[in-house]
C-alpha cells in the first residue's frame, strides 16, 4: 500500500482468500476491517503515524496492530518499509494466518490447566473445595461490586488464588483487567 494507506498494486490470492478482491485505491484500513468502522478508524491512526516517518520505523511499527482475529481465523501482521528511488513510498504488509497454532496453543494450555486442577483435588480434596468456595464468592462479588476499590481488592485476590492453583489462563485475564481498571479507574 502506499503512505496514503491505499492499494497500489494486487493483494494475494491468500488476501483474497481472507478478505476479497480489493477495490481499486481502497484503503487498507476499510479491507482489513469491513464491518467494525471503530477498529478501521484505530488501525488508520496508527498507519498515519507509520506513514508520517517522524518517529523511528521500529518505533512506529511496534505501535502497529500485530494481530487482527476474525470470526474464522487470527492473522499475524508484519510491516515492511519499501524504498523506492532511495525515498520512502510504500508499505508492503504480510499477514500470515496463525489460526492452528493460536488454537492448539489454548487446547495444550487448556489440557495443562485441568491437569493441574486434577492433582490439586488429588491432593487437598478440602482444600481444593474452599479453593472453589472462595473463587466462587469472589466472582460473585465482582459481579455486584460498585466499590472501585473492593473491585479492585475481589480481583486481585481472584487473581493470586487462580494463579496458585495453575490456572494461568484465568490469571491472565485478570492481570489485564486489573491493568485496564488501573489505567482507566473506571
Amino acid at each position: 500500500v502506499g503512505r496514503d494507506g491505499r492499494f497500489t498494486g494486487a493483494v494475494s490470492a491468500a488476501a483474497v482468500r481472507w478478505f476479497g478482491e480489493a477495490g481499486p485505491g481502497q484503503k487498507l484500513p476499510d479491507y482489513l476491517f469491513p464491518d467494525d468502522p471503530v477498529q478501521a478508524g484505530l488501525f488508520a491512526m496508527a498507519f498515519e503515524q507509520l506513514t508520517e516517518d517522524i518517529l523511528p520505523w521500529e518505533l512506529s511499527e511496534s505501535q502497529m496492530p500485530n494481530r487482527i482475529s476474525g470470526e474464522q481465523r487470527i492473522l499475524d501482521l508484519a510491516y515492511k518499509r519499501v524504498n523506492e528511488n532511495g525515498e520512502f513510498s510504500k508499505i508492503l504488509i504480510l499477514a500470515r494466518d496463525v489460526t492452528e497454532s493460536v488454537h492448539s496453543s489454548a487446547f495444550e494450555q487448556s489440557t495443562r490447566e485441568q491437569h493441574e486442577l486434577v492433582t490439586r483435588l488429588l491432593q487437598d480434596k478440602q482444600g481444593f473445595t474452599q479453593f472453589v468456595k472462595d473463587a466462587e464468592a469472589l466472582l460473585s462479588a465482582l459481579g455486584s461490586e460498585r466499590d472501585l476499590t473492593l473491585v479492585k481488592r475481589h480481583l486481585h485476590t481472584l487473581n493470586g488464588n487462580v494463579g496458585l492453583f495453575g490456572l494461568t489462563s484465568l490469571a491472565e485475564r485478570c492481570h489485564r483487567i486489573e491493568d485496564q481498571l488501573a489505567a482507566d479507574e473506571a
